[in-house]
């Protein structure tokens, strides 16, 4: 409050009356100067004498007066901050209201701040924009960001690596990219050992085939009993090698091409030599049949040192020893050992089959003896020769049975064994397929070297063999058929 409102106040509590030691109040009348009464409120003094009592009024009417409270203050108001030049003492809470028409500057705390902050919005909410969807924070460096995430839920993370990924596992691992193994996969060209879970490749059955158009996949067809179906394309596969002895289904396939004629001996022909000289008997009916001798070639006159003789023509060849002493061992071609095939003299006999051969050459083990021989078709039948200086047959000694079946077909196997004292043998074919058996060598189908035995049955005698009188063995008789439990008759003594 300044100093001359301080003064003015004093002066009117002075001249009007206004002061700490008031007793009390009241009222006089008087007339005024129209002699009309008029009524006017005293106060008193403490000895009880009036005192005028005035007031402080504005221009307009005297209810705007200025009042004193019980504690005799005067009430003071005014109408604008910039009359009142005022200093506050105290405590407590002050309400001030303040207008601002610019950028308020803050300072935060008790630190003064340089950098000014700017704020906007009303009601307590700040609104904040982003440019972009979901919003992207950008952090100079990741050392100066240090935040944890509180919560559940996915959340995708996107990461960068230009290198080779170090990735570790607590637990065990489902697959391990790093070994194909664990992938049930294998690699190379060689044999290895086998993974321990291998990929398994399924297929699919379909009651009608699928008809996949270009550039579709499907997976493998199965019939209805879960086997893989597989259709050879026409065109397809090519020569096949099929060993001795190896079962081969019966099929519609033949392998008779133009330049194939019988008897299949062309190379050109691509079957086996064995199923060769099956198709020779099969369309040979004269190779089964009685012997047709045509001509006769000019008589061996055997001696030690072995003599040739020119074959007559034929595609077989009876070589008939019909010296009385000894015996003549022959070969087809231009020599002959006493290792080859043996001729007993007396009529004794062997049928050659010619595949090409010129010659016939045969020797004696001493002396001399002539052999006959007669080329034709068929086959030779008659009985042997016996007697003779070089020995004849033992009498009176049991005879072993040495019957059987053929164990695999179109593998040669033993009747009986070598030794020395087996003095001869009988042999009959009771199975219905064609027989061979050879005495020096492996019997083979078709070979000049073994005999060939008919057909027969078991009700129907096949082709035979007897051993001549003098023909003492002393090898394994070996036989041959075409089908396993093929059947034999045989008995050596």
């Amino acid at each position: 409050m300044n100093t001359t409102l301080k003064y003015t106040i004093w002066l009117l509590s002075t001249v009007l009356g206004i002061c700490p030691a008031l007793a009390g109040s009241g009222t006089i009348t008087v007339l005024d100067s129209t002699s009309a009464t008029r009524t006017y409120d005293v106060i008193t003094d403490g000895s009880g004498n009036y005192v005028s009592k005035m007031g402080l009024c504005d221009q307009s009417a005297a209810a705007n007066c200025a009042t004193v409270d019980t504690n005799h203050a005067l009430n003071v108001s005014q109408p604008t901050a910039a009359n009142l030049n005022a200093t506050v003492v105290g405590t407590g809470t002050f309400a001030t209201q303040a207008a601002q028409s610019g950028t308020w500057t803050v300072q935060p705390g008790n630190t003064p701040n340089s950098t000014a902050w700017l704020v906007t919005g009303t009601g307590g909410t700040f609104p904040v924009t982003q440019s972009t969807s979901p919003w992207v924070v950008s952090q100079s460096t990741a050392a100066n960001l240090n935040a944890t995430v509180v919560g559940t839920g996915t959340f995708a993370t996107q990461a960068s690596q230009s290198g080779t990924w170090t990735v570790t596992q607590s637990g065990a691992w489902t697959v391990n990219p790093t070994t194909i193994g664990n992938w049930g996969l294998m690699s190379g060209t060689v044999p290895g050992a086998a993974p321990t879970n291998t990929l398994i490749t399924g297929g699919i059955y379909n009651s009608a085939s699928p008809t996949p158009s270009t550039g579709q996949t499907l997976p493998l067809q199965l019939d209805s009993s879960g086997n893989l179906n597989v259709n050879i394309k026409a065109g397809s596969g090519g020569a096949v090698t099929i060993a001795n002895g190896a079962d081969v289904a019966l099929g519609s396939t033949t392998d008779n091409p133009a330049s194939c004629s019988l008897p299949l001996t062309s190379s050109a022909c691509t079957i086996s030599q064995d199923m060769k000289n099956l198709v020779n008997i099969a369309n040979s009916p004269a190779a089964i049949v009685g012997f047709r001798p045509t001509a006769y070639g000019t008589p061996i006159s055997v001696t030690t040192g072995g003599v040739t003789g020119t074959l007559p023509a034929g595609t077989t060849v009876v070589a008939t020893n019909v010296g009385s002493n000894n015996g003549a061992y022959c070969a087809l071609g231009g020599s002959a050992t006493t290792s080859d095939q043996y001729i007993a003299p007396n009529g004794g006999w062997f049928q050659f089959y010619i595949s090409g051969d010129t010659q016939l050459t045969c020797i004696t083990a001493s002396s001399t003896t002539t052999v006959n021989m007669a080329g034709g078709t068929g086959l030779p039948t008659g009985t042997g020769g016996g007697g003779g200086g070089s020995g004849g047959n033992s009498v009176n000694v049991t005879p072993t049975d040495c019957s059987g079946s053929i164990s695999m077909g179109m593998m040669a196997q033993p009747a009986f064994g070598a030794g020395a004292t087996k003095h001869g043998f009988i042999f009959m074919n009771l199975s219905a397929d064609p027989m061979w058996i050879s005495f020096n060598t492996t019997a083979a189908i078709g070979s000049v070297e073994s005999y060939l035995l008919p057909a027969g049955s078991s009700t129907v005698a096949g082709g035979s063999f007897a051993s001549p009188a003098g023909f003492g063995i002393n090898t394994a008789l070996s036989v041959i058929a075409a089908n396993s439990t093929d059947k034999y008759s045989c008995t050596y003594w």
